[in-house]
């Protein structure tokens, strides 16, 4: 499929199609009415001319110079007398050669003028029985509508180019409303949501449209400021929750790392309420971070690059996999010499720290995990 076409473009090709249709028929109607008009009067002076046949046969001689006043035979006109059986008798003269008559004609004398070739003939039967064909060119009624058909296309091809600048102008013009309504979607798809539509008048289709173009606008946006304060105001409670509660974990997990590490008088029942309470510590700290996170999502901080080494990242996961979870075994593999990639140190820490955390939560206890980061040629890759 082709590239559509504007709407001004279709509306202007639209009118001018129509218009071209309608000059079109205009002209044909005319051509016709004039060709009939012009048929009818040359069978009417045939027929007031031969109605002079019909009294008496025409002289057989050459005629003697007719008086001043009368009228000579016209010479658009031309006579011939035919016998029943259709044979020439002769030609009057000044009638020079004339249209060929079919016999069939001259035989049963039509009621009515006929065309033969460029010419309209009326037969008519004579006192003596012989027949006059009366005849007289076409080709001056055939001109005529030769020069209308022309005049017509001019004025047509001038009314068209007239007709088309003219629309053009108007539709130019009466599409210029949705242009700029146009131009302004354009701005508030960009994200000026505070663009509005200019022509807002009721009383035409354009300003009705932008009327209620704009009440939907404003709706939108005041919906999307709801939105943002909402969210501004999520965030504010996530980050001060999370600053909240990271305090007294902290305080909880030195309190009990203390108690661990013998800071005073070993008793097994405590020891182990206390470890309780350090590993819900340790769980609700990483759920503290997540919020934390989850408040700074538009605020993301810009990953630091360096050359990272997997080799120690893997270990420092893999020896917090096995603190946390001392009866299941977690291997680590390493190849030989160092992994080195460029990326976010602590970004990659928590991807493979997610990873085996996913290994130990979705397996069955005491399940093995192995954890392996190798460089093979020509990428470096862990698993």
């Amino acid at each position: 499929m082709g590239r559509p076409w504007p709407l001004r473009h279709r509306l202007l090709a639209a009118l001018l199609g129509l218009s071209a249709a309608a000059l079109a028929v205009f002209a044909a109607a005319g051509v016709l009415l004039l060709d009939r008009s012009l048929l009818a009067r040359v069978d009417t002076q045939l027929t007031g001319f031969a109605a002079t046949f019909r009294k008496g046969p025409p002289p057989p001689g050459a005629p003697a110079p007719p008086p001043r006043r009368e009228v000579e035979l016209p010479t658009d006109f031309r006579v011939a007398v035919y016998t029943a059986a259709g044979s020439v008798v002769r030609r009057l003269p000044g009638s020079g050669d004339g249209p060929d008559v079919p016999a069939s004609a001259i035989s049963a004398v039509p009621p009515a003028p006929f065309t033969a070739g460029e010419w309209r003939t009326l037969v008519v039967r004579l006192p003596n029985g012989d027949r006059a064909a009366v005849s007289m060119s076409l080709e001056p009624n055939r001109s005529t509508v030769r020069q209308l058909l022309l005049i017509e296309a001019a004025a047509g091809a001038l009314v068209l180019v007239l007709l088309g600048v003219v629309a053009l102008a108007v539709v130019r013009l009466g599409l210029r409303p949705l242009t700029r309504m146009e131009r302004t979607a354009t701005a508030i798809a960009a994200g000026d949501l505070d663009r509005r539509v200019a022509d807002s008048d009721p009383r035409t289709e354009t300003g009705r449209l932008g009327q209620a173009l704009n009440v939907m606008l404003g709706r939108l946006g005041e919906a999307l400021r709801q939105r943002e304060r909402s969210e501004r105001r999520l965030r504010d409670f996530l980050a001060d929750a999370s600053h909240e509660l990271r305090t007294p974990l902290t305080s909880i997990r030195g309190f009990a790392e203390l108690y661990r590490h013998g800071g005073a008088e070993p008793d097994p029942a405590v020891g182990r309420i206390l470890r309780r309470i350090e590993g819900e510590a340790e769980r609700m700290g990483v759920l503290v971070e997540d919020l934390l996170l989850l408040a700074r999502l538009d605020e993301e901080r810009a990953p630091e690059l360096s050359e990272v080494d997997l080799h120690v990242i893997a270990g420092d996961v893999v020896h917090g996999a096995r603190a946390r979870d001392p009866g299941r075994a977690v291997e680590l593999v390493l190849g030989e010499g160092p992994v080195l990639v460029t990326g976010d140190e602590h970004g990659l820490h928590r991807i493979l720290a997610n990873l085996l955390a996913n290994a130990v939560t979705h397996t069955p206890s005491g399940t093995p995990v192995r954890v392996t980061v190798t460089a093979p040629l020509p990428a470096s890759r862990a698993s």
